[in-house]
């Protein structure tokens, strides 16, 4: 894995290149094509006219009822059906102006509303038409009140650049992407959070990393926890496995801090050491601090992160946790992310993972758990539990994944 701070001076020129002339250019454009949009269409919207007011209400409607990446397909991949084909970046300015104009009409809207009715009755009392009064007295003043709601929709629209890369359009993100698929370093611009240092595979025997003992938790009348334990020796990788609900990810979440146990000791070689007996609970202030020491000794990826946020936080915690960390990826990219953790394995970290990909627990475990209501049902090395289960619970949870039409 390349060096974190030679990674991100590489990509900073490339995607500071793609910002200046892709994503602020393309944000600027549309913006203002947009707010010329929102205010005719905020014009229209407030006509005593029912038909030029019915126009803008769809129109506002239709925009804001779907999403900016179907409005982007629509009109790149759409139009052409049609015998009309634009180039992605036309078709992006021309989707993203429509979506600004949409969500800043009622803005506008919103603000010539709110200028008070008599600003314009004494417009009329001194000859003003209505159209007079709109660009002299009405429009100035509700120019004031649009400013903060419109400063956030250019931010949203910002972001909303992001999406034209799926139409090859090669702006900021895209160019961030392109690095990523070549590096698999998904954190580019945070070096700081750590580098890739190789360590060595250690002898369990040296003594553990993480002791757990006794973990209990509630969430309302829902026991989730029933007396966890857990030992992890330094180098060591442990798979949590078991079915949905079993208190898998409320294992690792306390192992790291974020949630709090009812009772039970989480301790780590070198401290800290902390009893969530509630008799010895302490304070909320050392609380706290007990929390945060155990999250600088770890580091946690989560289900819904699209990709690897810990390729950047090696050098610092001393225990990996991976709460499914394939749950939200395309097919394809499973394979690659349990790859590189699989190497990681092999360099010696000490991890703790939650998954439902029991081929890799197989191959990448040194001991596996199964758990089913808040309790370790059964535990040991992979070969022995994949292949020779004791328990009728856990033989009927791996029937259940790895031959699923056995019980059809």
């Amino acid at each position: 894995m390349q060096n974190p701070w030679e990674l991100f001076f590489s990509s900073l020129g490339p995607i500071a290149w793609a910002g200046l002339t892709a994503t602020i250019p393309l944000a600027l454009v549309s913006f203002a094509l947009g707010l010329v949009i929102a205010i005719g269409m905020a014009l229209m919207r407030i006509s005593v006219h029912p038909v030029v007011s019915g126009i803008a209400r769809f129109y506002i409607s239709v925009i804001r009822g779907t999403p900016m990446l179907v409005q982007l397909f629509v009109i790149f991949y759409g139009l052409p059906s049609v015998g009309v084909t634009l180039d992605p970046w036309p078709s992006a300015i021309i989707a993203l102006s429509l979506n600004v104009g949409g969500y800043g009409a009622e803005v506008v809207r919103a603000a010539i509303l709110s200028v008070p009715k008599g600003q314009w009755e004494a417009a009329y009392t001194v000859g003003m038409n209505r159209t007079r009064t709109l660009t002299r007295i009405i429009l100035p003043q509700a120019a004031r009140v649009s400013v903060p709601p419109l400063s956030n929709t250019f931010i949203s629209l910002v972001k909303d650049t992001s999406l034209t890369s799926l139409i090859l359009v090669t702006e900021l993100f895209k160019v961030a992407q392109q690095i990523a698929s070549t590096t698999l370093e998904f954190m580019v611009l945070a070096p700081w959070r750590g580098g890739s240092t190789v360590v060595s595979r250690t002898d369990p025997t040296t003594g553990p990393l993480l002791t757990a003992r006794g973990l209990h938790k509630s969430f309302g009348a829902t026991e989730v926890l029933r007396g966890f334990d857990l030992t992890l020796h330094r180098g060591e990788v442990v798979v949590l496995i078991g079915p949905s609900g079993s208190g898998k990810t409320t294992v690792l979440r306390a192992l790291n801090g974020l949630e709090t146990p009812d009772a039970g000791t989480i301790a780590m070689s070198g401290g800290p050491e902390i009893d969530f007996a509630p008799e010895v609970r302490p304070k909320p202030r050392v609380a706290k601090q007990q929390r945060l020491a155990l999250r600088d000794r770890s580091a946690m990826v989560f289900q819904h992160h699209n990709l690897f946020p810990h390729l950047t936080v090696l050098e610092n915690p001393d225990l990996l946790l991976f709460d499914e960390p394939t749950s939200a990826l395309d097919p394809e990219l499973v394979g690659e992310v349990l790859l590189v953790i699989k190497e990681l394995a092999d360099e010696g970290w000490t991890m703790a993972v939650v998954t439902h990909e029991l081929s890799f627990a197989r191959e990448a475990a040194d001991h596996v758990l199964f758990l089913d209501g808040g309790v370790v049902v059964e535990q040991g090395p992979p070969a022995q539990l994949f292949s020779a289960p004791q328990h009728e619970r856990t033989q009927r949870f791996l029937t259940r994944i790895l031959r699923p039409l056995d019980g059809a």
